[in-house]
């Protein structure tokens, strides 16, 4: 036979004490305590002398303020550090130097590979339209220049970021290559290839 964890008394039988009830059992629970292992008469005591479910209420509900609060300020600390990481990135893209010319021999320097961008751009029927106007007339294509604008620094920035991956500082010996992949829609690659290298300050 079960005995009560606080009074000792065995819980149930004709002489034992009471079962505790369901009804003070919900009240117990609502008040956090644990009913188990306590008479009818003990959990009563506890629930007596226990906190209000007000009191219980309010707990949780500042508990619960607490662990969200937590979560955003862990959330909002994840955002500023991706942040920094992103800035940190894209100084580093900006400091990695790009030349079309061959690297100094006399450099202190590793090469850690060949890297490449690419940009497949559409001209567009509208520029297909002012490209045939402007060559009439001999003058300069102002769309098909903005496009080509386009593709190079997108093709620039693709390879600064291969060689921002491989940790390299520079990319020398760059060429450029543009070429028309579809004649029929006006589709213009523009690709850059180049070394990347690991250039230390003397």
């Amino acid at each position: 036979m079960a005995v009560c964890r606080k009074c000792k008394k065995e819980i149930g039988g004709f002489f034992g004490a009471k079962k505790a009830l369901p009804v003070t059992i919900n009240e117990a629970e609502k008040r956090g305590i644990d009913p188990t292992g306590l008479c009818d008469d003990c959990l009563q005591n506890e629930v007596d002398s226990g906190p209000s479910i007000e009191a219980v209420l309010e707990a949780r509900n500042e508990a619960e303020r607490l662990r969200v609060l937590e979560v955003k300020a862990d959330e909002l600390a994840a955002k500023r550090k991706a942040e920094e990481l992103i800035e940190g990135k894209r100084r580093d893209l900006e400091k990695i130097v790009i030349s079309t010319s061959p690297h100094p021999a006399e450099w202190t320097h590793e090469i850690v590979g060949i890297v490449n961008g690419f940009s497949v751009i559409g001209t567009g029927p509208l520029a297909e339209v002012f490209s045939s106007v402007t060559d009439f007339f001999g003058t300069e294509s102002k769309a098909y220049h903005e496009k080509l604008t386009l593709a190079k620094n997108k093709a620039i920035a693709r390879a600064k970021e291969e060689a921002y991956l491989l940790r390299a500082n520079m990319i020398f010996g760059l060429q450029v290559n543009i070429t028309e992949i579809s004649s029929s829609h006006g589709m213009l690659m523009f690709a850059v290839t180049g070394t990347a290298l690991k250039h230390e300050e003397k």
